[in-house]
């Protein structure tokens, strides 16, 4: 990873971070709109501090997903891992089954989740 690239991974994990601040640590939220591949920003990184807390595959820390704001080819291969692990169609959608396994206590009002 180049310089520039590591600054711009610090930049979105500091801006991702003071977001989560100013939206809280409740709870998922009940119709929160699904999350799908390709999004960014803090919904994209609240997906993937869910997947990584919630999947049981995972061997080493070399297996998390880059918390990086980017819903991209690695998060969605680890969320459709974790759909599977929970019995859940592993279609890559956060949606309210998804969003209520993955959902880490740092996400409140972005993961969806049941009413």
């Amino acid at each position: 990873m180049s310089i520039r690239e590591r600054a711009l991974s610090v930049s979105t994990v500091a801006t991702v971070s003071a977001a989560l601040l100013a939206v809280g640590t409740a709870g998922a939220k009940p119709g929160a709109p699904s999350i799908r591949y390709g999004a960014s920003g803090i919904t994209a990184y609240c997906v993937q501090v869910g997947v990584d807390h919630a999947r049981t595959d995972r061997q080493t820390t070399a297996d998390l997903v880059s918390q990086d704001g980017k819903f991209g080819p690695a998060a969605l291969g680890a969320l459709q891992q974790l759909q599977h692990d929970f019995g859940l169609s592993p279609d890559g959608v956060v949606g309210p089954d998804t969003g209520f396994e993955a959902y880490a206590g740092h996400c409140y009002q972005v993961l969806p989740t049941h009413g």
